[in-house]
């Protein structure tokens, strides 16, 4: 029952069969498609060439200043990142849409089928972003140090990007639920789109400024453009020396036993 619900949920959040119906519709339906699909796929092309600009910028400042041992813990944080704030403004659509619950009322089927089906589908969609975000990371890490031909890294990288994936979804849910028991007259469309809105904003902001105020007041000296653009690493590093336990679950991406046997029990 629970595969069934979340089946039905994917198909009706991506409506795949609506997309190849509007190729039987006409013309215009046709190049609508099509148009639809050349935005995807040059949006997904330029965000990939990004990330792998930023991936290879933070790699090189890393070793200049010699501190690429914390590049997989900065790998983790920016893909986390990528998973809270998009997952926050995810849930809240979720929560006012409530697209495809009505079909289900009359049957019987306990609230937990459901919730369920919920939490697995946003892990879904929320993590398919931070995933993204992780692999490219973590590929320019492990082609640089050599890893690709250790079983252990890709092992240990899938079962990293797991247990942090569900446990900032399960943070997502607990807060999300915790502030609207809080506040129960913010439960509002307009407010949660605004409040998703505004955070998205606010995060696109603080991630400029940061970068900016990186580039400008950093006193390493970087040799090309990606280094300079990318000194934002250098904060990232310096919250992960921090903490110990990030830098110590990080080794997983090492190809490291005893993080990866932790990460497992966990």
């Amino acid at each position: 029952m629970f595969l069934h619900l979340l089946k039905i949920y994917l198909k009706n959040l991506y409506a795949p069969d609506l997309f190849f119906e509007n190729f039987k519709k006409g013309f215009k339906s046709v190049v609508k498609n099509l148009f639809i699909s050349l935005i995807v796929i040059y949006g997904v092309a330029v965000f990939t060439m990004m990330l792998i600009f930023m991936a290879h910028g933070a790699y090189n400042t890393l070793s200049i200043v010699e501190r690429i041992e914390y590049f997989p813990a900065v790998s983790i944080i920016i893909a986390a990142l990528t998973i809270f704030v998009f997952g926050i403004t995810s849930v809240a659509t979720s929560y006012y849409s409530g697209a495809g619950d009505e079909q289900f009322f009359a049957m019987p089927l306990s609230m937990k089928d459901i919730f369920c089906a919920k939490f697995a589908l946003s892990f879904i969609t929320d993590a398919l972003l931070g995933l993204f975000v992780f692999v490219i990371f973590t590929g320019v890490y492990a082609a640089k140090e050599g890893l690709l031909t250790n079983p252990l890294f890709y092992l240990g990288a899938i079962v990293t990007f797991i247990s942090f994936s569900v446990l900032l979804i399960a943070l997502i849910y607990i807060i999300f639920i915790v502030f609207l028991l809080l506040f129960p007259k913010l439960r509002k469309k307009s407010f949660l789109t605004g409040l998703a809105t505004v955070q998205v904003i606010v995060f696109a902001a603080v991630y400029s400024y940061a970068i900016g105020f990186g580039a400008g007041s950093s006193s390493v000296q970087v040799t090309n453009t990606s280094e300079a653009f990318l000194p934002l690493a250098l904060t990232l590093a310096s919250f992960a020396e921090k903490c110990p336990f990030l830098i110590f679950i990080s080794g997983a991406l090492k190809g490291r036993p005893f993080p990866i046997v932790l990460l497992c029990a966990a």
